[in-house]
């Protein structure tokens, strides 16, 4: 029952992500217009607000799915792409942690299934 939900809220993390991606996409446009066309007012800045409001419920799932299923790297992989897109200029570090953790789990893999292989052959 804790697998189903990990792996609901883990769907949902993502479409958050994708949905605050295509909001950022939009916005990037609009900055470029912006600064290529500084005659048109551009004061829209919703996509913007958007994004960060999706990228911040996609990190709570993938929060919630760290919780139930600790060991699962992709749970810190999604956190730490997610806060990447939060803190673009890596000014603060928030996805260091997060991309650190999901390594940490990915050698743990990649050890025993190269030593279970070692041990069959």
């Amino acid at each position: 029952k804790g697998f189903d939900k990990a792996s609901t809220y883990f769907r949902i993390g993502k479409e958050y992500y994708y949905k605050g991606q295509s909001h950022k996409d939009n916005y990037d446009s609009t900055i470029r217009l912006a600064k290529t066309s500084p005659e048109k007012n551009i004061s829209d800045f919703s996509d913007s607000i958007t994004a960060m409001e999706s990228f911040a419920k996609a990190d709570s799932f993938f929060s919630l799915v760290s919780l139930i299923t600790p060991d699962f790297y992709g749970s810190y992989l999604w956190r730490g792409r997610v806060l990447s897109l939060i803190d673009i200029n890596m000014e603060i570090g928030l996805a260091k942690d997060s991309y650190e953790k999901a390594l940490s789990y990915l050698e743990k893999e990649t050890i025993y299934f190269i030593t279970s292989n070692e041990t069959t052959a």
